[in-house]
């Protein structure tokens, strides 16, 4: 997210993951807010105006944020699978339960 941050020649979405909707209960005995929403403010601090944090309870399909995306990356989510679908590149940086299903490169990148 930092690296983010720091290009401003790129708009981002920082999706929060929707299984923080049915967390609720943890983020009562945080402060209220997700681990994902504590860890951007401690780690980054403010949003930059080109970077939007985006809460798992937006009112928006996730297709046109899909449809919109030059690019997606994601640590295994199924937004990988779902940019994929729609014929964007994506990034893991995890594994996930699509990883070999043959829709990306088999090289992989070194930490």
């Amino acid at each position: 997210m930092r690296a983010a941050c720091a290009n401003p020649t790129m708009r981002r979405f920082i999706k929060v993951h929707p299984s923080n909707l049915w967390r609720g209960e943890l983020e009562y005995f945080h402060g209220g807010a997700c681990v994902e929403v504590r860890l951007s403010d401690q780690q980054v601090g403010a949003l930059p105006a080109h970077a939007t944090l985006v809460h798992p309870d937006t009112p928006f399909s996730p297709l046109p944020w899909l449809e919109l995306s030059d690019i997606g990356i994601t640590v295994r989510g199924s937004s990988g699978i779902e940019l994929a679908v729609v014929g964007k590149t994506v990034i893991t940086a995890g594994s996930g339960r699509y990883e070999d299903a043959g829709i990306s490169r088999p090289e992989r990148i070194a930490a």
